[in-house]
């Protein structure tokens, strides 16, 4: 391996190339996903290169091609490659060279429980290590809020520059005229016209155990609720995908883990019950009612990575028993619950999204091009 990065250290770099990497090459999703579809939108002739795990179980739009992650023609693309689009910041095969420019657009701008150096004892040396190698390859940081903004400046072993623009991915949140509703409920057989609950939690570190609520009660619930039928959609982590096998699915209770893009889901979804998910930030951004199933709590505070103060400000309704979950579900619709979200975004979290963080970072990777580099 020395001396074929010898030879990589040697190739030249291609300025035009973009090459882009998502989850350790899972498909096409987050927020590479969104800037590459802006390039490819704006017809700006760059070489879009995808890095994925598993060629044959990943589909792309015509004009971006695929190579593996982690082969030797991956390590090519990445060598020589003008911008470099990656969101995680562990075990990524790259040797920066200074006429590169590296984004770590990172996946996620709403943690609560606590992540890089703030949970230190729980990591890997492994990850630690590769972690901090990365920082140091990083040009460009991406935050979506002041809060996350600030999370990193304390805790990614980074100083370098923050384009505080919003998240790429949840562009899609602030399109009035997507068609990715229809879309995704004719992929699951539902009528266009069908409300939908979304239940998506995170993983547990060590992978504990966790209760799913009641979903027969829930949708039974909203339908009282709102005098109307509901889907009910199950969207697990992909550390939790082994569970998916133990719901017993049915015309309007349906699994969602197979979908690669959950910011389609989520645009798709009128309702999103979640636990300690960044996913309910990316959600409220909508204006569309969240609400917190926590039943392992306690267990989550004491035995995963914990819960920073901010998980008790939240404006969500939080509940930890199906019965409360129940009784929640009127508040949910309620405007004075909307009221105490709109306060929060704006005044505690400061949140830059506006439905053009794609576009502002294109902008940036068009002038990094024009300049042959930093």
């Amino acid at each position: 391996m020395r001396l074929f990065q010898r030879f990589l250290n040697l190739l030249p770099v291609k300025r035009r190339k973009v090459v882009f990497a998502n989850f350790f090459g899972r498909g096409w999703g987050d927020n590479p996903k969104y800037i590459a579809a802006e390039l490819m939108r704006q017809h700006a002739g760059y070489e879009l290169v995808w890095l994925v795990s598993d060629r044959k179980k990943v589909i792309l739009p015509k004009g971006i091609r695929t190579v593996k992650l982690y082969s030797r023609w991956g390590r090519i693309e990445l060598a020589t490659a003008g911008v470099i689009v990656n969101n995680v910041k562990n075990a990524f095969p790259l040797q920066k060279k200074p006429n590169q420019y590296y984004i770590q657009t990172w996946h996620g701008d709403f943690p609560l429980k606590y992540i890089e150096k703030e949970a230190e004892s729980e990591l890997s040396q492994k990850y630690l290590e590769e972690t901090q190698a990365d920082s140091k390859q990083t040009d460009l940081l991406l935050s979506g809020s002041e809060f996350f903004s600030g999370i990193v400046r304390e805790s990614f072993w980074y100083d370098g520059e923050i384009m505080e623009v919003g998240l790429p991915r949840n562009d899609l949140f602030f399109d009035t005229q997507s068609d990715i509703p229809r879309q995704i409920r004719s992929r699951l057989g539902l009528p266009e016209d069908m409300p939908m609950v979304l239940y998506a939690p995170t993983f547990r570190d060590h992978g504990e155990f966790f209760p799913f609520p009641d979903f027969k009660a829930v949708l039974a619930g909203l339908k009282q609720q709102t005098g109307r039928e509901w889907a009910l959609l199950v969207r697990l982590h992909p550390n939790d995908q082994q569970r998916a096998e133990e719901i017993q699915y049915s015309e309007r209770l349906l699994n969602g883990s197979f979908f690669s893009d959950t910011q389609e889901l989520e645009k798709a979804a009128d309702l999103l019950i979640t636990d300690y998910s960044s996913m309910m930030y990316d959600f409220a951004l909508q204006r569309k009612p969240v609400v917190l199933f926590t039943p392992d709590m306690e267990e989550y505070r004491a035995h995963c990575r914990g819960l920073r103060p901010l998980f008790d400000e939240l404006p969500f309704v939080r509940t930890n028993t199906n019965e409360e979950l129940l009784r929640a579900l009127p508040q949910l619709f309620d405007a004075a619950h909307q009221q105490r979200v709109d306060v929060f975004f704006r005044e505690r979290i400061r949140y830059f999204d506006d439905g053009h963080a794609s576009e502002k970072v294109v902008a940036r990777i068009n002038d990094v091009i024009s300049r042959g580099g930093k």
